[in-house]
């Protein structure tokens, strides 16, 4: 699989919040964006996800024949987790995973994952009842869990515990075995252990 993107940049009006950027990916790892607060490193994920169109660019997926991937179908490679998305509060968290395996398949059962979440006793509880780190913790194995060969995380260790933290630099590694993950941080090593590559939107 590949990720190319040629010249993308965004701007609101007339400020500029994302300069042209080039960028190539093709092997499974970490890849790191790298920006202070404000810098627009959430910007450039959520463009290179979809989830933005870029004002400027052509950003394209290739599956491994090479063969390019159209921009509608580009959803089945990807899962993100990030700040700014949320859980269904009203669910409990096992009913949550069967509700989201229904659309993003998981590397295994929605009751394994519980386990390697490591919340296999809040199974039965209400998503509303969790602490902040826990619900971070789903959003984190959701993505991570996932089938999606390609995996954007922003600012993940937001809200975790430093036992939090050790359980997702474990399933970091693990992931990123076979898939892309491109993490953004604000220069907090603790999120992006061994990078690959690194892009500095500073």
């Amino acid at each position: 699989m590949r990720i190319e993107a040629k010249g993308i940049g965004k701007r609101y009006q007339r400020q500029v919040v994302i300069q042209p950027t080039d960028l190539t990916v093709e092997e499974p790892g970490v890849y790191v964006v790298l920006g202070g607060n404000g810098s627009g490193k959430s910007t450039l994920m959520k463009m290179l996800s979809g989830m933005l169109t870029p004002s400027r660019g052509i950003l394209s997926y290739f599956d491994d024949q090479l063969k390019i991937i159209p921009a509608d179908k580009r959803y089945e490679y990807i899962a993100f987790a990030g700040p700014y998305h949320e859980v269904i509060e009203e669910m409990t968290l096992l009913e949550f995973l069967k509700f989201t395996a229904i659309f993003r398949p998981f590397i295994d059962t929605p009751e394994a994952c519980l386990e390697m979440m490591n919340l296999s006793p809040h199974a039965h509880k209400q998503i509303s009842a969790f602490s902040s780190g826990m619900k971070q913790r789903v959003k984190l194995g959701l993505a991570l869990f996932s089938t999606a060969r390609v995996v954007f995380l922003d600012e993940p260790v937001s809200h975790l515990d430093a036992k939090a933290i050790a359980w997702y630099q474990s399933a970091l590694v693990e992931a990123a075995k076979e898939k892309m993950v491109f993490v953004a941080s604000n220069h907090n090593a603790a999120e992006y252990p061994n990078p690959r590559q690194e892009f500095v939107v500073d």
